[in-house]
């Protein structure tokens, strides 16, 4: 694990007016609780931002104009059971992960956090594909039935976009309101359900919708307010433990696959940034193996190999075509490179 530097500036818009980018915190419960955006998507010809404490998905062409609402009114839905229907009109609770599809559909994921729901944003209707908006829990199946604990980051594996993949974590580091929110879906959970792990959702992009659900690292335990899920351990999915993933994402697509458009059917890797481990972790889909890249569990930024390595709350992740891991070391206010 290395630091690296380089040039920043303002050619990509960050930070305007109409960003939530204030604490939230003592005001009204519908605003936000947050620091500021919380996913970002450059595509060819337009910037998608995930203004999460303004509830809310934001689009802008490139070269940047403006930003503009596509979906989200800027409110919190009561109880968190958000609704579908035109995307404009609808209430988003601070969703903190998004996935654009690549296929010319237009097609927008949203993982919307605090109502523990996947939702489908197509020409301008927002739907719930996944788990059930207000309601939060641990169950595989079908999509209606399925349920989710906090879905954080979610990632269309570039290989197989019939494959979504959710970074699902624990809900008991939220609080109550002013902290969070007044009511709490994620803790509105079967059997005080505790689960920290990834989750896999396999789509119909003919239609968008959700087919299945199913748990692919983590596991889940039961009990009241019970922490057993906040561990960490490397192996198969039956013992492989996490504790609070953040970030997640996938290889980046090599110029021979994206110039043939074969790319074998799915990816081998997911990357994870398991930020209360303080570590870098990556899970075969095949075997469904979880190894640790790097990080010792010690808060620090400490450079070295492997479990010589040190990171505090490692939260944002990327990986170039080449397998080079990039992560937003939070705690450290560094970006690095394994």
């Amino acid at each position: 694990t290395t630091t690296t530097t380089a040039q920043a500036s303002t050619a990509t818009p960050c930070c305007t007016e109409d960003i939530a980018t204030g604490t939230g915190h003592g005001q009204d419960p519908n605003r936000g609780t947050g620091a500021g955006p919380q996913d970002m998507h450059v595509a060819a010809d337009h910037f998608y931002l995930l203004d999460s404490y303004n509830n809310q998905l934001k689009l802008a062409k490139r070269p940047f104009d403006k930003w503009v609402v596509i979906a989200g009114n800027g409110s919190r839905p009561q109880l968190g059971r958000s609704t579908d229907g035109p995307a404009l009109a609808q209430a988003l609770n601070e969703p903190h992960g998004m996935a654009v599809t690549s296929d010319g559909s237009g097609d927008v994921y949203i993982a919307e956090t605090w109502s523990s729901c996947i939702r489908l944003l197509r020409r301008g209707v927002l739907t719930t594909v996944a788990g059930q908006c207000g309601t939060g829990g641990h169950v595989d199946g079908e999509p209606t039935a399925a349920r989710f604990q906090h879905p954080h980051h979610i990632n269309l594996d570039p290989r197989n976009e019939s494959h979504l993949y959710v970074s699902d974590v624990e809900c008991w580091d939220d609080d109550g309101w002013p902290d969070d929110q007044k009511h709490r879906p994620c803790a509105a959970t079967d059997d005080g359900v505790c689960f920290s792990g990834i989750r896999k959702i396999e789509l119909d992009r003919a239609t968008g919708k959700a087919l299945r659900v199913s748990t692919v690292a983590g596991k889940a335990t039961h009990g009241h307010r019970k922490h057993d899920c906040n561990d960490w351990a490397d192996g198969n999915a039956t013992v492989a433990r996490f504790d609070y993933i953040h970030g997640t994402a996938f290889q980046a697509l090599s110029k021979a696959e994206r110039a043939s458009g074969e790319t074998g059917g799915g990816s081998q890797f997911i990357y994870v940034c398991d930020e209360d481990n303080n570590m870098v972790r990556r899970v075969d889909l095949t075997t469904r193996e979880t190894v640790t890249l790097a990080g010792s569990g010690k808060e620090g930024g400490k450079d070295g190999v492997g479990f010589q390595a040190e990171f505090t709350a490692p939260g944002g992740i990327g990986v170039d075509e080449f397998g080079s891991v990039y992560v937003g070391d939070y705690g450290q206010n560094r970006v690095r490179k394994v």
